[in-house]
């Protein structure tokens, strides 16, 4: 009988503390958001592809159109910054691209979406944050670095991300 409870204590606890953790989450990323409005179009041209219908939108939708499209545009940084969801073990993702892009081919039209990322706050927060960075002229391997050094504390589940291509320089990200 006391299992019973114990498991029932902390499914309660699990569903107070959900919205507290997504709130705490999509505030942090709101704040690291707002310094990444630009006036020029960042993302670049592009003819893509609907945004995927979204079951749970982590954020308002002109925000997640935001992150899809830098994501889309932007494979060269994306590929390259780990995401710190749990998407590395229950969706096999390797890096924060795979969290917003399936698949993509030659062309932009040619995207097939994730909706992952459009429903999942830690995924949005990580983009805004590595949007940010990569605008303020970090390099790859230096998006990757302060990425890793502001959600590896918080957020245990690394996806298994590749190290991004040797510039020559080991303390790149050191630099910037």
């Amino acid at each position: 009988m006391s299992h019973k409870i114990g498991r029932m204590i902390r499914f309660s606890l699990v569903l107070l503390l959900t919205p507290a953790i997504t709130h705490s989450v999509y505030s942090a990323w709101s704040a690291a958001r707002a310094d990444t409005d630009m006036a020029l179009d960042v993302d670049g041209p592009g003819d893509f592809p609907p945004l995927p219908s979204l079951s749970y939108p982590a954020s308002p939708l002109e925000r997640i159109e935001e992150m899809y499209r830098f994501a889309a545009n932007h494979g060269e940084l994306f590929r390259y910054v780990p995401c710190y969801c749990l998407c590395s073990k229950s969706l096999h993702h390797k890096s924060l691209e795979d969290c917003f892009i399936r698949s993509r081919g030659e062309l932009n039209s040619s995207i097939v979406w994730s909706r992952h990322g459009g429903e999942c706050a830690v995924c949005l927060a990580v983009a805004a944050d590595a949007k940010r960075l990569y605008l303020a002229g970090k390099s790859v391997a230096g998006v990757q670095f302060e990425i890793d050094r502001a959600y590896r504390t918080h957020f245990p589940n690394r996806t298994d991300t590749p190290e991004p291509p040797n510039t020559g320089d080991p303390y790149q990200h050191f630099h910037e």
